[in-house]
């Protein structure tokens, strides 16, 4: 059964952003988001955009494809 892939793109970011020891204000800060946007990624409400996922990953110090790849490896199994 597949995951939903909002879902897990939100779990996904929460896990990379908890390690990095931000917070949501924080990366909404660097990022130029609000912080209301980076929780609703996180609740898997929203699917952000390839322009998003580039800021999300810059200001996190991964690649976006790595970014990418642990969503698509968790959406599939």
């Amino acid at each position: 059964m597949k995951s939903d892939l909002k879902i897990v793109f939100g779990e996904v970011l929460k896990e990379f952003r908890v390690k990095k020891e931000l917070t949501q204000q924080q990366l909404a800060d660097y990022t130029g988001m609000d912080r209301a946007y980076i929780s609703e990624l996180e609740r898997g409400l929203l699917l952000p955009s390839l322009e998003t996922v580039m800021k999300l990953a810059q200001q996190l110090k991964i690649k976006a494809g790595y970014l990418v790849d642990i969503v698509e490896q968790r959406v599939d199994k």
